[in-house]
């Protein structure tokens, strides 16, 4: 099965999710024939990786759903040896935590059956098994059949955000899931669905403030790395950390006790100048506009951000930084005249301008806080 789209034939989805649901069929079928399980388990990842999108939409979350399904099979027929079937339990508790109520619906469903499977052992399932019996026993009274198959699955609604998030950031306090969970709750928290933006970035939020900053931060800051490439994932991902700055969650990584602020900086330095997408480098925007109230070495890059070669980008940059000024009037110090004259440039500077001309304005601005003026060019073009 390619789950690699190469136009024009390969960009049907259904037929991705046939081909899977065929697999398994045959495979569970003949499983006493299948000597080498290896390649259709390394199938049915790669389905799980499917985000394909067409003016449907993810069109990929059928493959999603449908290998999901597929490795479930294959760890009840015990072809799966216990490193396998942790991958598999990773993949699941971040398909839980995604964006699209469907998917986390089919994940937290298989998730529940295989972790109450007693033929399966893993590490950390006792946990995971009850993270959900505990959350189930608030619905026991609900319970009509106690023959029933499987009633953690009838009572858990894994559709609903509110129900799911709160559970499941729990999770984040293992290490061998850690980046998975955080890789799905950053889809969520940096999605366009309010309900699921809601609920899951305020589990997280609580959850941060309840545990180790620290630990969270590293995670995001290795996810940055980790899916540089990959708009889908970082562009919602920085929109995450601007909003977990926003909200405080990283309040005691202070510069003198951690290098977080530092590390997204040096990230948002290198690759500011390599995209063209604008929403995202406005998002930047708003990490800088955070980190500066604890690191003053973000005002250089923000004020770079008014040199930018995108209008549109010029404009939400001062804009933001005069919110920034407005609330925090420490940040440029007890220097009031300092001050006005920010607000004054940012207010009244018309940065429609061409660059050239706004140059001695943003160098002035450089040369009053002692900071080097940081030139943002345009990607080259390909």
């Amino acid at each position: 099965m390619r789950t690699q789209l190469e136009p024009p034939a390969q960009q049907d989805a259904e037929a991705r999710r046939n081909a899977v649901n065929g697999l398994i069929q045959f495979v569970t079928t003949h499983s006493q024939h299948l000597t080498n399980h290896v390649p259709v388990f390394e199938c049915f990842v790669r389905g799980c990786e499917d985000y394909a999108v067409d003016k449907r939409g993810d069109v990929g979350s059928y493959v999603r759903e449908a290998s999901m399904k597929a490795l479930e099979g294959l760890a009840n027929m015990g072809k799966l040896s216990k490193q396998e079937l942790e991958q598999v339990v990773g993949i699941l508790l971040k398909q839980s935590c995604e964006k699209i109520d469907r998917v986390r619906d089919t994940a937290g469903n298989v998730l529940s059956r295989i972790v109450h499977n007693t033929n399966l052992s893993f590490n950390h399932q006792q946990f995971i098994k009850q993270l959900i019996d505990e959350r189930l026993a608030h619905n026991q009274e609900e319970i009509k059949d106690l023959s029933m198959k499987n009633p953690q699955s009838a009572l858990m609604d894994w559709s609903s955000a509110e129900e799911t998030f709160p559970m499941l950031v729990q999770c984040l306090s293992l290490e061998q899931y850690r980046l998975d969970i955080l890789s799905g709750l950053m889809i969520s928290v940096g999605g366009l669905s309010s309900h699921v933006f809601k609920h899951s970035a305020d589990a997280l939020i609580k959850y941060i403030k309840q545990h180790d900053e620290q630990v969270i931060a590293d995670g995001l800051v290795q996810l940055l790395k980790q899916y540089v490439d990959e708009e889908r994932v970082n562009v919602p991902l920085l929109k995450a950390i601007g909003h977990l700055l926003s909200r405080d969650s990283f309040q005691s990584l202070t510069p003198d006790t951690s290098t977080f602020t530092l590390d997204v900086l040096q990230f948002i330095r290198e690759h500011l100048t390599q995209t063209k997408n604008v929403q995202k480098i406005m998002y930047m925007v708003d990490i800088c506009c955070e980190i500066v109230k604890m690191e003053s070495s973000a005002m250089g890059l923000i004020l770079g951000l008014l040199m930018s070669p995108y209008p549109k980008v010029r404009e939400y940059t001062s804009q933001q930084l005069y919110s920034t000024l407005q609330i925090f009037d420490d940040i440029l110090g007890d220097d009031l005249e300092l001050t006005d004259k920010f607000f004054d440039v940012l207010s009244n500077t018309n940065w429609a301008l061409r660059t050239v001309e706004l140059r001695p304005i943003v160098q002035d601005l450089c040369d009053s806080v002692n900071t080097e003026l940081i030139i943002l060019k345009p990607p080259p073009t390909k």
